[in-house]
């Protein structure tokens, strides 16, 4: 069975032809965009020398780094001329070299824009055979996203996307594909490691050694292999080691997401997930509980922590499996866009007005965010909507509340 009919496949094309050209006339209001490009060129630099890239030149970027050189190269290849500083011509008028750059560059979250919303509807046939069309464009005319990736011109997406495709093997008890997939999204941004438990979980869950060893196996292989690959560079793996260690302090940003101490060993992400872990190993009862404890792992992450609002896109496609698999929720869905959004505009306080708001603006987004992940774990353990409101009733009668409260 095809995954949607003709004549959506036709819609779908005319549709991806206008965001592609959209797309390319915005050159990325995101300083992380120059960035980008500017890492794209300088890994390139190295490739080209003959030297492989070190973790403790680029720290956690090294990965997209590499990921990103293809493109750059490309662009690279055509007949245009090429400054020395690449990512300057985004400052310059309109020329042939600043939009096929701008282009280049974003063809990885196009493409994977794009082909998150097919794998969001081959995840959600799994469970509903009706659904696939919807779960495409739910996702593909989404402003926020769009908004979040392709205006702010970041690569969040291409991650996340990969670490859909883990999902996807998974629930096809594909172990080896889905262990490598994870391995890769986890080393091009480090939040699908959080979600590393929960599938090492789904595996053993299916009582087979065998599954649960070749997910194992295909995970820390290719991590092992790279990491060798630097300790060769660097030349020992002690040294190997501090470069690690050495990491997230010229990149403290990375700190931020283990959320503030508890103690002197334990912080709050650290504690939240070995909550989470315990609930879904001992009472979740969800059909799509693979699906599901990524989504929760992803907004543990970020509702722990004080993210970019560009991180945000690292939980959106698991969202959007979840609305179109339990759309009785829309309102919940829809305050979780309008909150994240008017948090985003408030992110950067450019004057009092913003400033004052944005501790407000914040706080509900970061409600809401607490709300879905509620949400999910009371739906997976088995209650139902009418089950929550019966109990709430039955709290209210108990305390003798009034009915309009």
């Amino acid at each position: 069975m095809t995954l949607f009919s003709k004549r959506s496949w036709i819609l779908i094309t005319i549709a991806f032809a206008i965001k592609t050209l959209v797309t390319t006339m915005i050159p990325g209001v995101s300083p992380d965009f120059t960035n980008w490009i500017q890492l794209a060129q300088d890994v390139s630099d190295q490739i080209q020398a003959g030297m492989i890239p070190q973790l403790g030149r680029f720290g956690a970027y090294t990965f997209m780094g590499v990921f990103l050189v293809p493109f750059f190269l490309a662009w690279s290849a055509f007949p245009i001329a090429h400054p020395a500083f690449a990512a300057g011509l985004l400052s310059q008028p309109f020329s042939i070299e600043k939009y096929s750059l701008i282009f280049m560059m974003k063809l990885p979250i196009i493409l994977c824009d794009f082909f998150t919303g097919l794998m969001i509807s081959m995840i959600s046939r799994k469970f509903n055979s009706g659904v696939a069309a919807k779960a495409f464009w739910i996702w593909y005319l989404n402003p926020y996203t769009t908004f979040l990736m392709e205006y702010y011109g970041t690569f969040d997406i291409v991650p996340t996307l990969i670490l859909l495709g883990a999902s996807y093997l998974g629930l096809q008890r594909k172990w080896v594909g889905s262990g490598f997939l994870l391995s890769i999204s986890s080393m091009l941004r480090f939040f699908p490691l959080f979600a590393f438990p929960f599938f090492a979980l789904y595996a053993l869950r299916q009582k087979s050694k065998r599954a649960t060893a070749d997910f194992l196996v295909s995970f820390f292989v290719p991590i092992v292999l790279i990491l060798a690959a630097q300790a060769v560079v660097i030349g020992s793996v002690t040294g190997l080691i501090g470069v690690m260690f050495d990491v997230p302090f010229r990149q403290p940003w990375l700190l931020t997401f283990i959320g503030f101490p508890l103690s002197s060993f334990v912080n709050l992400t650290l504690f939240l997930l070995a909550i989470q872990i315990y609930l879904v190993a001992r009472f979740w009862k969800s059909k799509a509980w693979l699906v599901d404890s990524a989504l929760v792992a992803t907004l543990i992450l970020l509702l722990s922590s004080y993210h970019e609002p560009y991180h945000f896109t690292w939980v959106l496609p698991l969202l959007t499996i979840y609305y179109v698999l339990n759309s009785d929720w829309a309102l919940l869905y829809a305050l979780v866009f309008v909150t994240s959004f008017l948090s985003t505009m408030t992110f950067w306080p450019t004057d009092l007005t913003t400033a004052y708001l944005q501790p407000l603006l914040g706080g509900l987004f970061y409600g809401v965010k607490s709300v879905y992940l509620l949400r999910v774990n009371l739906k997976s353990f088995g209650w139902k909507r009418e089950t929550i409101l019966a109990n709430l009733t039955g709290m209210r009668q108990s305390l003798r509340l009034p009915p309009d409260l």
